[in-house]
């Protein structure tokens, strides 16, 4: 359940109680959740993007964070200007399906009458308004994608929806 819904770090963190959900993360486990949230405490400031995690605080290694960065949100309060913050943190969308997403939303917003927007701004907008997603006909949509070779789309979709 927890790798379902996916776990907010920052509310984690926050939260004592909340901090045994950790360890049923897939890939942690009470060891490894253990030493990383150890790591995230000593780190000491409010995570705003998932790459802090194995760059800045260094709480994991590249073969753990590439296996559970999935099942990880960062959720921001408040977002400040010139903070350094990508929308798709706050999803269990894994780093590796970013681009994929972003064009997904791009062109969900786009088609929708909005002109070309900033992929940044198409990724915000669709996360408050899913509806915009019905401004594509996804099966035209899937084998355009897949056209395009990107092959995994069809789970993709699935996965957001």
């Amino acid at each position: 359940m927890v790798n379902e819904i996916g776990v907010d770090l920052n509310l984690v963190i926050d939260h004592e109680h909340m901090q045994s959900i950790l360890q049923f993360v897939s890939g942690l486990g009470p060891r490894k959740a253990k030493v990383f949230l150890n790591k995230l405490k000593k780190y000491g400031q409010k995570l705003v993007a998932r790459g802090q995690l194995f760059k800045e605080a260094q709480a994991l290694d590249k073969d753990v964070y590439i296996t559970i960065n999935g099942f990880l949100k960062i959720r921001m309060k408040e977002i400040k200007q010139g903070m350094i913050f990508d929308y798709l943190d706050q999803t269990r969308i894994n780093h590796e399906s970013y681009q994929m997403a972003k064009k997904i939303c791009s062109d969900a917003y786009n088609a929708g009458g909005h002109g070309e927007s900033d992929q940044l701004v198409c990724v915000a907008q669709v996360l408050a308004n899913p509806d915009y997603l019905n401004n594509l006909v996804f099966e035209e949509y899937q084998n355009m994608m897949t056209d395009m070779n990107k092959g995994h789309f069809k789970y993709f979709v699935d996965f957001i929806l």
